[in-house]
C-alpha cells in the first residue's frame, strides 16, 4: 500500500501546480470579456469569475496524465461546466439551467458507474440522479463566502482519497486527490479578500464530481455495512446538503420561493450571529472536517458499529440544521408569523412550532442515540451484531417510556422559543422520571438486568443533558450570547 500511496502521491502536485498557473491566464480573460460579480458596495472593484475554469482543467488534466478519466466524467464535468459558464456570461434562468442539469445527470447515471444504491435498476439510477443532482446545485449555492466552498470541496475530496486508499482502489483515490489538488491551487487566490470567484462554471462539475466520487466512496464502505452506501456519501457532503436543506425548510416557513436568492445561507446566518467573515468560514470548515472525519470512521467500522453510532450523528446534525432553521424567526417570532401565513408555510409552522412534531421526531434520535449510547460505554465499545438486534428490540420500550415522561410533564407545550430556568429543571426531570419508572419496572428479567438499568441510567443523564441544554441554547442566543460573541475571531 506504501508503495502505491508514493506513485499517486504526484497527483494533488501536479493538479495544485496547473490550476495555480493557469489563474493570472483566467482572470485576464474574464476581465477582457466582463465576466465578473459586481459588488453590491462600491468598497471593492469587481471580481473576476471563471475560477473554475482553471479547477476543472487541472483536475481533467492531471487525471489524464495519470490515466484515471472515465468517459462520463468528461461528459459530466465537461457539460456542466459549459452550463456554468454560459451562466457566469448572461445569467440563465433558473428553470432552464435545472432541465439542463437534469439532462446531463441523467447522461451520467445512464453512462457511468453502477452505484448499487437499491436492487431494482431503475430505482437505484432514480437515487444516483436525486443525489446528484442535489450535490451539484448545494455545492454551488454554498459558494458564498471567499475560500468556504473551496475548503469544503478539500475537505470532502480528502475523505474520499483516503476511503479509496484504505479500500485499495487507487482510480478512486486518484480521483479525490486531483479534485483536492485543483481547489488547493484555487484557494490561494480564493481566500478573503478573494481575487478571483469559483463561478457556476466550476461549482456545477464540482458537484457532480464530489457527489459522484462519495458514492463510489460509499460502495467501498458498503463492504462492512449495507447502510455504509447511503451514510457515508450523505456525510462526505453533509456541509452543502444540510445548507441547502436549511435554506428551503426556512424559505418555505415563511412562504418565499425556494429559488428566491438570498442571504439566508448558513454562513450568511454565522455572520449575522456576529462572526467575522474568516470566522464564519472556519467554523464552516471544521464542521465540514468533522463530517469528512465521521464518513471515514464509519467506512471502516463493522455493521454494528455503524447501527450504534447512527442515532447519534443524526442528532448531532439535525439539532445544528433545526438551530439555524429557528434564526429565520429572530425578528418576528413564529407564533406571529403563524397567524398570517398560509398553505405550505402555515403547515410548516403548524408541524414545527405548535404541535412541536420536529422537535418529536429529534428527541426519538436523541433517545435512541442515547440508549445505544449508554450500552457502549457500559461494555467498553465491544459490541456484535446480536447485541445490536436486542437493542433495537428493546429500544421501543425506551423510547415509549421516555415520551410518556415527556408528555406527563407537559415538555411539548405550544409555541416556545424562550425558556427559564424552571422550564430547564422541568426537561430534566422528564429522563431522571423515565429513569425511575424504567429501572423499577426491570422489563428484562434476564441475567443482564442490573447492565440494562445501568445503561438506561446513563441513557437519562444523556437525555437529560440535551433536554436541559435545549433551551439554555435558544436563551444565550437571543441574548446574542453564543460562542461567536464570546470568543474573539
Amino acid at each position: 500500500m506504501t508503495t502505491q500511496v508514493l506513485k499517486i502521491a504526484w497527483v494533488p502536485l501536479l493538479a495544485f501546480a496547473i490550476a495555480s498557473l493557469a489563474l493570472p491566464l483566467v482572470k485576464r480573460v474574464a476581465c477582457h470579456f466582463k465576466i465578473v460579480a459586481t459588488p453590491l458596495s462600491d468598497t471593492h472593484g469587481s471580481t473576476p469569475l471563471l475560477g473554475g475554469t482553471a479547477i476543472i482543467g487541472a483536475i481533467v488534466a492531471t487525471l489524464a496524465v495519470a490515466r484515471a478519466l472515465p468517459g462520463w466524467m468528461c461528459l459530466g464535468a465537461g457539460g456542466l461546466f459549459a452550463i456554468g459558464l454560459v451562466d457566469d456570461a448572461i445569467a440563465l434562468r433558473p428553470a432552464r439551467k435545472f432541465m439542463a442539469q437534469t439532462a446531463l445527470v441523467l447522461a451520467v447515471v445512464a453512462l457511468g458507474p453502477r452505484f448499487g444504491l437499491a436492487p431494482w435498476p431503475l430505482v437505484s439510477a432514480s437515487l444516483a440522479a436525486f443525489f446528484l443532482l442535489s450535490t451539484v446545485n448545494a455545492f454551488n449555492l454554498i459558494d458564498g463566502l471567499d475560500g468556504l466552498a473551496a475548503g469544503v470541496g478539500i475537505l470532502a475530496a480528502a475523505a474520499i482519497s483516503t476511503i479509496g486508499l484504505l479500500r485499495g482502489d487507487y482510480a478512486l483515490a486518484c480521483g479525490g486527490l486531483a479534485i483536492a489538488g485543483g481547489l488547493g491551487g484555487f484557494l490561494v487566490s480564493n481566500l478573503h479578500p478573494a481575487s478571483i470567484f469559483m463561478g457556476d462554471c466550476g461549482a456545477l462539475p464540482l458537484g457532480l464530481l464530489l457527489g459522484a466520487v462519495s458514492l463510489q466512496a460509499g460502495g467501498l464502505a458498503a463492504t462492512n455495512s449495507r447502510l455504509s452506501r447511503y451514510i457515508v456519501p450523505i456525510l462526505i457532503m453533509m456541509v452543502p446538503l444540510l445548507d441547502t436543506a436549511i435554506v428551503s425548510v426556512s424559505r418555505m416557513a415563511t412562504g418565499n420561493p425556494v429559488s428566491r436568492r438570498g442571504l439566508d445561507h448558513s454562513h450568511h446566518r454565522l455572520l449575522a450571529l456576529g462572526l467575522s467573515h474568516q470566522c464564519a468560514v472556519s467554523v464552516v470548515w471544521s464542521v465540514a472536517a468533522l463530517t469528512a472525519g465521521c464518513a471515514v470512521l464509519l467506512a471502516a467500522m463493522p455493521h454494528a458499529y455503524v447501527v450504534a453510532t447512527l442515532p447519534l450523528v443524526a442528532a448531532v446534525f439535525g439539532l445544528v440544521g433545526l438551530f439555524m432553521i429557528d434564526l429565520t424567526f429572530d425578528s418576528e417570532p413564529p407564533g406571529i408569523a403563524y397567524g398570517y401565513m398560509q398553505g405550505l408555510a402555515r403547515l410548516i409552522l403548524t408541524l414545527s412550532y405548535k404541535r412541536r412534531i420536529t422537535e418529536g421526531i429529534l428527541d426519538l434520535v436523541l433517545i435512541t442515540a442515547a440508549y445505544f449510547g449508554a450500552w457502549l460505554i457500559r461494555l467498553d465499545f465491544r459490541i456484535g451484531d446480536g447485541l445490536v438486534m436486542a437493542l433495537l428490540a428493546s429500544a421501543p420500550w425506551v423510547i415509549a417510556a421516555t415520551y410518556a415522561a415527556f408528555f406527563a410533564l407537559g415538555i411539548y407545550r405550544g409555541i416556545w422559543r424562550y425558556a427559564g430556568f424552571s422550564d430547564v429543571i422541568r426537561f430534566a426531570m422528564g429522563p431522571c422520571w423515565r429513569g425511575s419508572s424504567w429501572s423499577s419496572v426491570r422489563l428484562s428479567r434476564r441475567s443482564r438486568c442490573r447492565d440494562r438499568s445501568r445503561c438506561c441510567s446513563l441513557s437519562c443523564s444523556s437525555t437529560c443533558l440535551w433536554r436541559a441544554g435545549s433551551p439554555s441554547a435558544r436563551c444565550a442566543r437571543a441574548w446574542h450570547c453564543l460562542p461567536g460573541r464570546l470568543i474573539a475571531c
